[in-house]
């Protein structure tokens, strides 16, 4: 790839431009099943990222600290789920040993990575969430039933 594009999880560029600009096919975006954080207010949700080096050479590097600490949350709430970040480069998975960072790590035509970014902390004990809510989460897909009903995230 020339140049040094950015893709910062927070905030980002069309994916369709990013595509158009540099050798990339993005094949997941989604919002992260379960990431938030159990709580009277739920954690926000994370997202899935998923792309794939269409042709030529890359070289990622990561930099964050929610792979090894996960968002918490306040007053009798749960965390969030950590991020996690997995490579699939010449058919062999790599998930960086510092959870969230590393460097330079060498990228070719049909290389995969998969970005899961943390939750938010919730706020609240998640047994003051008014079951309406609850129901309201599972209902869009937020949580599956089992982690409504076990007031956890993970």
């Amino acid at each position: 790839m020339n140049g040094n594009p950015t893709i910062a999880l927070a905030r980002t560029q069309a994916l369709e431009i990013f595509e158009s600009r540099y050798p990339v096919l993005f094949t997941r975006y989604a919002i992260r099943d379960g990431s938030g954080g159990a709580g009277m207010r739920r954690g926000g949700l994370g997202v899935i990222l998923e792309f794939t080096i269409r042709r030529g050479e890359a070289s990622a590097s990561m930099l964050g600290e929610r792979g090894r600490f996960a968002p918490f949350g306040v007053l009798g709430e749960k965390s969030a789920k950590s991020a996690k970040h997995t490579f699939l480069l010449s058919a062999e998975e790599y998930c960086p040993p510092h959870i969230s960072k590393d460097e330079g790590i060498p990228m070719q035509t049909g290389d995969l990575l998969t970005l899961e970014t943390p939750g938010g902390g919730g706020y609240g004990s998640p047994l003051d969430r008014s079951p309406e809510l609850v129901l309201q989460d599972v209902k869009r897909g937020y949580y599956n039933r089992e982690t409504a009903e076990g007031n956890t995230v993970c």
